[in-house]
């Protein structure tokens, strides 16, 4: 069995409005625990910068995953848990972008 060694890597990603910032990270900040648990990522927040850091392979992911919902709710969804959840398990499961 081979073990390909998967680089440690951090991202960021600026949230230009506050309040699409609170709906992204969800209330305390739920939907960042959730990407957290399923990339075995780390997120860090402060004001309305988002650090991600963990595999190269999680974190662009996660990143993806992030960036979609931010377009998503710029345009006026507004998603729950359950969609973070959902979203974050498939992108996990496949091997393309949502």
């Amino acid at each position: 069995m081979s073990t390909i060694s998967d680089s440690q890597i951090e991202e960021e990603l600026h949230c230009e409005d506050i309040n699409f910032f609170k709906i992204l990270s969800g209330a305390n900040q739920k939907n960042f625990f959730i990407i957290e648990k399923i990339f075995n990522v780390k997120i860090d927040s402060r004001g309305c910068d988002i650090r991600i850091s963990g595999s190269s392979q999680g974190v662009l992911k996660s990143l993806d995953l992030l960036k979609s919902f931010y377009k998503i709710i710029s345009k006026g969804y507004c998603p729950i848990e359950s969609d973070f959840t959902l979203g974050a398990k498939i992108l996990k499961q496949k091997a393309h972008s949502i």
